[in-house]
């Protein structure tokens, strides 16, 4: 989002339209994966599953080819060895992949919580902001519910997914059609 960078209203104004639809883009998202949160839950640890073994597999060429060259690449080794049992095991256990992911998805929705609440409060004052510190203390409170029952993961990863883009999506339209009334 517009957390780290330099940004200025007149700026966010001309991007106007691409926050609108993105905001669509996400809120739909979100409403699919809401609907369907076993399917989307699975399909979520099932691509990084994906991702790990694609990782784990480039990880062992790039030691393979350090190791002919003479270089070491020990590390590159034991690093793909581990990406890619990682990425097995998660393809294997979709549903104990699922009770890890709900852990790591709690710890990222409260430092993204953290964050839209410091972005609206640097916002405050423009029309939309409490909407951006609405979804903050809704990330935050979504990170507090999942800590409460882990095991509800087989469904809450693509249901708790799908709800906050969902309300990112929401935020990012309320916001882009805010800066159109502001002018």
């Amino acid at each position: 989002m517009f957390i780290f960078g330099d940004f200025d209203r007149g700026g966010l104004r001309s991007r106007r339209g691409w926050i609108i639809g993105l905001g669509v883009s996400l809120a739909l998202l979100g409403g699919m994966a809401v609907s369907m949160p076993l399917m989307a839950s699975i399909a979520i640890e099932t691509l990084i599953g994906w991702l790990m073994v694609a990782a784990g597999s480039a990880m062992a060429f790039s030691g393979y080819r350090e190791r002919r060259q003479g270089r070491g690449g020990l590390g590159d080794i034991l690093g793909a060895f581990l990406a890619l049992m990682t990425g097995i095991i998660l393809l294997a256990k979709p549903l104990s992949g699922v009770i890890t992911l709900t852990m790591i998805l709690s710890v990222y929705f409260f430092v993204e919580g953290l964050f839209k609440v410091v972005l609206a409060l640097k916002l405050k004052g423009l029309k939309g902001w409490l909407w951006l510190l609405a979804s903050g203390l809704l990330a935050l409170a979504l990170a507090m519910l999942i800590w409460q029952d882990l095991f509800a993961a087989a469904w809450g990863v693509g249901m708790l997914v799908g709800f906050n883009l969902l309300c990112t999506g929401s935020t990012l339209v309320a916001l882009g059609i805010s800066l159109g009334r502001e002018e």
